[in-house]
């Protein structure tokens, strides 16, 4: 039976694999001090991120915690403290009560509202972290 790749083929997809990885970390911690001035975690950033782009009238937390790559536990933990500051609210489901779902309260509309308009400086940080990883990393093969 023959290996799939090479053994150096191997070592490059593992490289890449490790620059994309750190490269994420990377545009996770400017998002991250981004949201700080908006006195949002990260992780409450994308909820609200993902509900304003709900037309569906809200999503569930197990839709939320597959969307974001979050445990459930995280979701549960991070809609309890966006509810309690009155940014998101927590209706059932049509045709199963049992299921909840969460949508923007007026609060969190503007609060995206808000973080839209110093999105430009956001995306600003992130071109210029992009450039300052290109000019330092080792040249990466196309995928």
């Amino acid at each position: 039976m023959t290996a799939p790749f090479s053994e150096p083929d191997a070592g490059r997809h593992v490289d890449r694999a490790c620059h994309v990885a750190a490269d994420g970390r990377r545009v996770a911690r400017a998002l991250a001090h981004w949201c700080r001035r908006f006195e949002l975690t990260e992780p409450e950033f994308q909820v609200l991120w993902c509900l304003a782009d709900q037309s569906s009238g809200g999503s569930d937390q197990t839709t939320l915690a597959r969307r974001l790559a979050y445990s459930p536990a995280q979701v549960s933990s991070t809609v309890e403290r966006m509810r309690a500051r009155g940014w998101i609210a927590q209706h059932s489901a049509d045709g199963d009560r049992r299921r909840n779902l969460w949508h923007l309260s007026a609060a969190g509309r503007n609060l995206v509202a808000e973080t839209l308009h110093a999105a430009a400086e956001l995306q600003t940080e992130l071109l210029k972290l992009a450039a300052r990883v290109d000019a330092t990393s080792p040249k990466r093969e196309a995928a």
